[in-house]
């Protein structure tokens, strides 16, 4: 995939709220690039998705979420072993 977009961020003010609605442009993006990965995020909290549901769609809901100011060493480890992520 050289030269093309393997994952996508929308980025919202920090600690802002995350809800799926606020994701919009990550939807369009998603949809017309060939990156199979987006994360919404306020720089606290991460939340991954993918198009596990429906080839080319985005999911509503993300496979993994991640909150940098309380995590466990297992959260990093089971996004290290992600199945999803592994195809990057």
């Amino acid at each position: 995939m050289e030269g093309k977009p393997i994952i996508l961020f929308e980025c919202k003010k920090c600690g802002g709220d995350l809800n799926i609605n606020h994701a919009s442009q990550l939807f369009r993006y998603f949809h017309v690039t060939e990156a199979r990965f987006g994360v919404l995020t306020n720089g606290i909290v991460y939340r991954f998705f993918t198009d596990l549901e429906h080839p080319n769609k985005m999911d509503e809901k993300p496979f993994f979420e991640f909150n940098i100011l309380d995590f466990k060493e297992q959260d990093v480890e089971e996004l290290k072993n992600s199945q999803s992520l592994r195809l990057i």
